[in-house]
């Protein structure tokens, strides 16, 4: 159920910040995904979450390891803001998920790697948030603020 939680989330970040309004902030913005699946698995995702931010993957989790992402299947005390679904429903869609996905059920990275969001402006590090569980991404409005959403008219 982790990739249903990422899946809600991508959906609440391509709902909250359209790639035509964050190129209006100052200075303008892009999101990109990286997952840890194979390439292959990329279409079908961005599919699911109707997404048009690019998405990138990094397999090897390389990049995961050198930013000291964190690895737990554990779902954390609070369910946040951008999850969409109870446990049930959550299990039952990405269980449908992976049997629709036939053999890309191997393709989709490791389960319990957890991810976070970064923000670089100019090459430099501005704020960040490692997730420590499967549902802790940071809330749409907290990305928001960071990224100056809330200043726009």
């Amino acid at each position: 159920m982790p990739q249903q939680h990422c899946e809600d989330y991508v959906r609440e970040l391509t709902k909250h910040f359209p790639p035509k309004d964050l190129e209006r902030i100052d200075p303008a913005t892009t999101l990109s995904i990286i997952g840890c699946g194979e390439p292959s698995a990329i279409a079908g995702y961005k599919q699911r979450t109707g997404t048009s931010f690019p998405i990138y993957s990094d397999p090897s989790r390389k990049l995961y390891v050198k930013l000291g992402m964190t690895s737990s299947l554990s779902m954390g005390d609070q369910k946040p803001n951008y999850v969409q679904s109870s446990i049930l429903g959550g299990t039952i869609k990405s269980m449908s998920n992976m049997i629709a996905s036939g053999t890309g059920i191997f393709k989709g990275g490791d389960f319990s790697q957890n991810g976070g969001e970064w923000v670089f402006v100019d090459g430099h590090l501005e704020w960040f948030h490692r997730m420590q569980h499967t549902r802790d991404h940071s809330e749409v409005t907290e990305l928001g603020k960071v990224l100056g959403f809330g200043m726009m008219n």
